[in-house]
This record gives structure tokens, sequence and C-alpha cells, in this order.
């Protein structure tokens, strides 16, 4: 039987060899508390029967010794019924003890040892957090993905948020000169109106006409220029004639980039057309639309 004696108290307490070398001598005084070398006041007691393990410091050996058990609960000492605590580590024990280092501890909660069981139990039931880095990197995937979604929406979107939001065509039109899209104004054909309209057949001029009429923007936002539909009509208001006016006809020059019709605003048509072949039309219907 192997003995140390605490040079705090002078308290002494059975020792293991095995558990000694592991830990390189240091130990805790089960009853002040306090941390010393075992090895510096090692003794053996009367009972010396039976094989025993040769004693080495791990720090001066060739190779770490291999890990052996901690002792058993329950080892009964020499005064005070106090155990002595092995230490895995010293100051990291002090600051924070593992559960690791205190499951792998024995302790024996005999007078002047209180608490340490209710501390071995609340570290060994505690579960590690997940690591850091793997909640960031969701994070930072799952912002990438709002934004990619974000960006996909404002392409396919882009003309309702230009037109209901003016301020951002700027920002969207330059975006499209990079990825060779166009921006373009409303279409609503609904609030596109045919304000007043005239069609006269010019004296002298045989299947020449001449039509007349003021288009109007009644909506609350920019309008492209439509397209005109004009149709010629006999007695029983069916069709005999019919075509499509593009804004390039009716203006007499392709409007220009960005050209439209602004909210409230009125396009003024004076257009001189020659039909062939020549219909007896008995009158005329004409549209604003969109393809």
């Amino acid at each position: 039987m192997l003995l140390t004696t605490c040079p705090n108290c002078n308290a002494q307490f059975k020792v293991l060899t095995d558990q000694l070398n592991v830990r390189q001598g240091r130990v805790m005084c089960g009853r002040c508390r306090s941390v010393f070398d075992a090895f510096q006041s090692l003794t053996r007691g009367p009972d010396t029967t039976g094989p025993h393990t040769p004693l080495h410091r791990p720090d001066l050996a060739d190779s770490p010794p291999a890990a052996t058990s901690a002792p058993q609960h329950g080892q009964a000492s020499l005064e005070d019924d106090a155990t002595a605590i092995v230490l895995e580590d010293l100051e990291n024990d002090r600051a924070a003890p593992s559960a690791a280092s205190l499951a792998g501890a024995a302790i024996d909660t005999g007078p002047g040892t209180g608490a340490p069981n209710a501390l071995l139990a609340a570290a060994a039931g505690a579960r590690a957090e997940p690591p850091h880095h793997r909640t960031t990197g969701w994070v930072v995937l799952s912002v990438l993905a709002g934004l990619a979604t974000l960006l996909h929406a404002a392409y396919v979107f882009r003309s309702d948020l230009a037109n209901h939001w003016p301020e951002t065509r700027p920002w969207l039109a330059r975006a499209c000169e990079t990825l060779a899209c166009d921006l373009p104004y409303g279409r609503d054909e609904s609030v596109m109106k045919i304000e007043a309209s005239d069609l006269l057949e010019l004296p002298g001029k045989g299947g020449r006409i001449q039509l007349t009429a003021t288009v109007a923007n009644r909506g609350r936002m920019a309008m492209d220029y439509p397209l005109l539909e004009l149709r010629l009509t006999d007695n029983s208001n069916q069709t005999v004639l019919g075509k499509s006016l593009r804004p390039l006809d009716y203006l007499g020059a392709a409007p220009a980039a960005n050209a439209h019709v602004p909210p409230g605003g009125e396009v003024f048509i004076n257009l001189v057309a020659e039909v062939t072949p020549k219909v007896p039309a008995s009158g005329y219907a004409v549209r604003a639309y969109y393809p």
C-alpha cells in the first residue's frame, strides 16, 4: 500500500501507482483542496505483500505510458475518510473543469467534500454545441439563395417594377443593357382611349383617305405607343378591309428608345393612306391595342 502526505494539512491518502504515473504525480487534497506532487511525499505503508507497479515520472520517460482507468470510488483513507483527486490538467481544471476530467476523477464525498458530486453530474450531462462554422455556412447559403431569388424576380417583373416605381427605371435600364433585354413601359390597352377620330376620302384622290384621331393615356402609368387597328365597314357594319398601323406608320418616324405616352398624355394622329383595291365602304372603326 502506497501513501502520500499533503504538505499543507498533513493529511495522508492511499494512492495507486498507475494513477500517479498517468497524472505525473499531481493530486488534490480531499480535505484542504490544495494541489501537490504526490511523488515528493510518497511512502509505502505496512501492507507490502503482493506485486506492485514500478513508479516513474512520465515527463522523464522515453515514451508516454498507456492510459489506465481512474481509481474506483469509495477507497478508504487514513485520515477523515478523505480521498485525493487526481487532476488531468491543473491550470485548465481550476478555470473550468471539463466533463471528461471530472468523470475520470475518483471523488468520495467524505467530511469536507460536498459539491464535487453535483458538479460531476452537471458536467456529465452536458451536451456539445454544434460547430459554429456549420451554422455560419448555412446562414451564408441562405442569404445567397435569397439574393438569387430576388434577382430572378426583378428580372422577370422588371417592367412592372419600372412602371410602378419610376425611380428604379434608370437602374433597371442599365442592367438591361448588360443583359441585352428590353425594358418596356406599360402595355394596358384598356387605358388607351381614342378620344376623337375622323376619316375622310380625299377629293380627286381616288382611294386615298385621311385619318385624324387623338389617342389618350387615361391610366396612372406611362404606356408604350400602341398599334392602331383601322377597319372599313359596309352598310351592315361588316369589315370589308382592315389594316394594322404601327407607331412608325402614324407618327411618321420610329419613336425613340425611351419614348412613351405619359399618364394623361395624348397623341395626335394625322395619317394619309391609300386604299388598294378600292372597296365600297360606308363606315370605319379605329382602336388602340398591344400585340
